[in-house]
C-alpha cells in the first residue's frame, strides 16, 4: 500500500531489534567513529527483506485523494483553530 502512495518501490528490511533501535545503532556507529556516514553504516548494518513495487493506477487515485485533502486542510484551517479555541474553554 505504501509503494502506491509514494509511487515508487518501498522495501521492508530484516531487523530482530525493531526499526528504532537499528536507526539508533546507525547513529551511534557514526558517532563513535565506526562508519563514515550514515550511508556507510547503513550499507553494512541493514538487509532489505522485501521490496513492493507500486501499482500506479492505485497510486493515480491516491494523488486524487490527497489533492483533495491538501484542498480542505486549507479551506478548513481557520475552522480548526477555532474549534481548538472552543474545546480549551471546556473544563
Amino acid at each position: 500500500m505504501l509503494a502506491d502512495i509514494y509511487g515508487c518501490p518501498v522495501s521492508t528490511v530484516q531487523s530482530a531489534e525493531g526499526g528504532a533501535a537499528l536507526g539508533v545503532a546507525i547513529l551511534a556507529g557514526v558517532g563513535a567513529g565506526e562508519y563514515a556516514s550514515v550511508e556507510e553504516a547503513c550499507d553494512a548494518l541493514v538487509r532489505e527483506k522485501e521490496t513492493h513495487l507500486p501499482n500506479m493506477e492505485a497510486h493515480r487515485t491516491y494523488e486524487g485523494y490527497y489533492a483533495l485533502h491538501k484542498k480542505l486542510y486549507l479551506d478548513l484551517y481557520d475552522d480548526y483553530k477555532t474549534i481548538a479555541r472552543l474545546t480549551e474553554n471546556q473544563g
